[in-house]
């Protein structure tokens, strides 16, 4: 019976184990025991540092981020706390933040929310540690310096600055500001600069030696270490080092540490002595013996099996790299009973596997391939596919057809630049667009010649990714001819227009007479009659105003609105609109509130008065159509040195993100909703507000309600107005 590879290979192992044990035997008991005390030390002087640069790093940002508010306000100059609540929202370790005048009284502040309502006055820092230290400088020396100090409040580690506004000129005042240490103790302490196990701990003192944070969770906040061996040296060397020493119980320590940038602290790293050398020795044991047995093992097998293992290894090696060739008709002739043959029949079992398999998927390519060829080629819309540098990778007749593409049969547009081959101007700017930025989803419509007639095409574009790498390699674009449907909105418009005009005059002298009915001209009428008439009158009224919608739509585009320029009392305008549609509210039992600034100033602005006035209603009637019984529709108005800007806030349901920009577009509404109207009302308001040179825009979260906003330029006149309109 022939002995198998597996059991040779044993034995051999079997005998060699017994020599790399008496060898690391020997090794391990003549260590250097100086050489492994000087690799803990580093690594716990690397650890001590490395924990001493992260809350370097910490405090420099928190300069950085002062030094980029202080210079921001210079650049803008202090007018009110906002600047400074802002910086505090942006950056949640600043408690407070505040402006002191060159005596050090605080003239404006900003706290955070969790600070206490004394915080919330206006004190004197006059007699601050802080503010003290800093104004005793030499104003001789130089620019003024920064001063901090650390302190704890309610037990929790605070940070003191006070930062100059100008470093030369203390007289225009200082900030004073304090910062929560509370991030320093959870992020940095908490996670122990990568420090556990073995009883090791880290901590960071000031530089009285207090503890500010500590990996020990049963060692709090002030806790003097100051009397602790290696503390001491590291507070009078402010440098890098290391330490042996023995704690209060007399425990051999090794300990290292770091002073921390500019701050005057120092971070520590400490474990008992025993701890740390044990883990270094067990760990160097335990290597040794892995690579001596590896190396021993490993040189000795290969030279008794290296005879009998090369020449089967070669073979395989052949038949594998015939098999990467595409051969798979190679076979390795080897003839064995041990585990060397089994792998040979393995393997040619293998090769006759791929072989099989290669042939399948050949096929199955051929016909995926055949089956999306003749989905592209076979559809209507425009299919092209480029990768990223512009080169025609993929496209179907239709696309060469619209982009007018069409070249001899014998030249092939594959791997051709698209832009180059694309003769019309705003097709090449088009596609150079979606070209630039392949990683986007974009979607235009242009107008190209075709046919004797103009023809409309929408484009769409969305980036193509590998699928194993999702790494970007191209834009795939669709072309959609929408011709039909832009005629179709052209005829539907031609026809609204027409019976919209052929309304107008009837539909007014029904409501004249509605009216005189109302007045009694015709006689008394009863309550009941009157009710009646009053609905026919509102009906009307709102039946003239789509009328109008529609005329004046048809007339702005055809560049014939004008403005009636003059001078447009902004308060007063606001005031009539909240008058007019106060019934309608009332009638939902809505809160119609009108929000002006302090005053009676008018904030008169030059415009067409009656259109800005519809503007207003029209943004005013929306809001009460769409917010709920006993809601709120808010008007405000906020006055600027260059415009005006009127906002209406609503209770209602809100619009959806996709539905944003498309509701200021003709006859687009938002899918779903059953408040009726044409459509135009928002289209005309961006109309007028835009003749006006302005601009309107939404801002609206669903659940919430929607806020629309537009502005008008002060001393607009008439040159400029005849020039928005004609845009």
């Amino acid at each position: 019976m022939r002995l198998k590879l597996f059991p040779k290979i044993a034995l051999i192992l079997v005998f060699l184990a017994t020599l790399p044990v008496i060898i690391v035997g020997w090794q391990t008991s003549s260590l250097n025991q100086e050489h492994l005390e000087s690799n803990i030390l580093e690594l716990h002087t690397n650890l001590a540092n490395s924990l001493a640069k992260r809350i370097g790093i910490y405090l420099s940002s928190v300069a950085s981020k002062l030094r980029a508010f202080v210079d921001s306000l210079r650049m803008q100059g202090i007018i009110s706390a906002v600047p400074f609540q802002t910086f505090l929202n942006a950056n949640g370790e600043f408690k407070v933040v505040s402006f002191l005048n060159s005596g050090g009284v605080e003239l404006l502040k900003a706290i955070s929310d969790g600070a206490g309502p004394e915080e919330e006055k206006l004190l004197d820092r006059s007699g601050d540690p802080v503010y003290l230290s800093y104004r005793g400088q030499d104003q001789k020396v130089g620019a003024f310096e920064p001063k901090f100090d650390f302190s704890f409040k309610n037990r929790r580690p605070s940070f003191t600055i006070v930062f100059p506004y100008h470093p030369r000129d203390p007289k225009q005042g200082a900030l004073y500001v304090e910062i929560s240490l509370e991030d320093l103790w959870k992020d940095i302490i908490t996670q122990g600069a990568g420090v556990g196990g073995g009883g090791r701990e880290a901590f960071v003192a000031d530089e009285k030696g207090r503890v500010i944070a500590h990996s020990d969770g049963r060692i709090g906040a002030e806790t003097d270490f100051s009397a602790n061996p290696i503390v001491r040296e590291a507070l009078q060397k402010k440098t890098i080092g290391s330490k042996e020493y023995a704690d209060a119980g007399g425990r051999p320590i090794v300990g290292a540490y770091a002073a921390v940038d500019w701050a005057g602290w120092v971070a520590v790293i400490q474990q008992p002595k025993d701890a740390a050398y044990f883990a270094v020795r067990e760990t160097r044991r335990r290597a040794l013996q892995i690579v001596l047995i590896s190396l021993g093992a490993a040189a000795l097998a290969a030279f008794v099996l290296a005879k009998n293992l090369s020449r089967p290894i070669f073979n395989l090696i052949e038949g594998a790299r015939a098999i990467a060739r595409g051969d798979f008709d190679a076979a390795v002739d080897i003839h064995s009973n041990d585990e060397m043959g089994d792998l040979a029949r393995t393997f040619n079992e293998m090769s006759r596997e791929l072989k099989r398999y290669n042939e399948l998927q050949v096929d199955l390519i051929i016909e995926e391939k055949t089956k999306t060829e003749s989905v592209i080629f076979s559809i209507a819309d425009g299919i092209l596919l480029t990768d990223r540098s512009g080169s025609i990778q993929l496209l179907n007749d239709q696309a060469a057809d619209i982009f007018s593409l069409k070249r001899p049969a014998q030249e092939n547009l594959i791997g051709r630049n698209l832009l180059e081959l694309v003769p019309d101007a705003k097709a090449k700017k088009t596609l150079g667009e979606f070209l630039s930025d392949p990683e986007a989803h974009q979607k235009k419509e242009i107008v190209l010649p075709g046919g004797g007639r103009e023809r409309h095409f929408q484009l769409s574009s969305e980036p193509v990714y590998a699928p194993r790498t999702k790494k970007n390699i191209g834009v795939v674009t669709v072309v959609h001819d929408v011709t039909l449907e832009r005629e179709m909105d052209r005829l539907k418009e031609n026809f609204l227009h027409s019976i919209t005009h052929d309304l107008r005059n009837p539909m007014t002298s029904i409501q004249g007479f509605v009216r005189f009915l109302k007045e009694e001209v015709a006689g008394p009428v009863n309550d009941k009659q009157l009710k009646m008439l009053e609905t026919m009158d509102r009906a009307g009224m709102r039946l003239i105003g789509m009328i109008n919608d529609i005329l004046d739509s048809a007339k702005i585009e055809a560049g014939k609105m004008e403005l009636e320029i003059g001078a447009v009392p902004m308060r007063r305008v606001l005031e009539d609109v909240r008058d007019l549609y106060a019934p309608f509210a009332e009638r939902k039992s809505i809160h119609l509130i009108l929000d002006l600034p302090a005053g009676d100033g008018e904030f008169a602005i030059q415009g067409d008065r009656s259109l800005i006035e519809r503007v207003a209603g029209n943004l005013a009637a929306n809001a009460i159509k769409y917010t709920p019984y006993d809601g709120n529709v808010h008007i405000s108005l906020e006055d600027f040195p260059d415009k005006v800007q009127v906002a209406v806030s609503d209770d209602g349901p809100g619009i959806p993100e996709e539905y944003r920009e498309s509701v200021f577009e003709k006859f687009k509404q938002v899918q779903g909703e059953k408040h009726g109207g044409t459509g135009l009302g928002l289209t005309i308001c961006r109309y007028f507000v835009e003749l006006h040179g302005g601009k309107i825009w939404l801002e609206s979260e669903v659940g919430k309600g929607s806020r629309f906003i537009f502005w008008i330029p002060k001393g607009l006149k008439r040159g400029k107005a005849s020039g928005a309109a004609a845009s």
